[in-house]
């Protein structure tokens, strides 16, 4: 699935990914927490904090520590492509450069 990457100290990203509860995972270095938007959700590291990683970014006035997803929810029930990629993209990177 195509979603949004955000590396600590780098710029969102697109990239595919499997759409497999390891593979989320296994992006993101943990066992998996999400905060979910309408209908989109930022998929983190649920210990991020208590393993002391990095401040990331902020999403919506919420801080975010490690490597983070942005995904596309499907009908409330599992993840799927994050829709307007491109557009989540430009806003996202724009805001950064402020």
């Amino acid at each position: 699935m195509q979603v949004l990457k955000k590396i600590i100290g780098q710029p969102w990203k697109i990239v595919e990914i499997e759409n497999s509860l390891q593979s989320l995972q296994n992006e993101v270095g943990g066992f998996i927490e999400t905060v979910i938007f309408e209908n989109a959700a930022v998929i983190c590291d649920e210990d991020g904090r208590f393993k002391q990683k990095q401040y990331n970014t902020s999403v919506c006035g919420i801080s975010f520590v490690g490597d983070i997803l942005l995904v596309g929810i499907k009908n409330n029930n599992g993840f799927c492509d994050l829709p307007y990629i491109n557009t989540f993209e430009n806003l996202l990177n724009a805001g950064r450069k402020r």
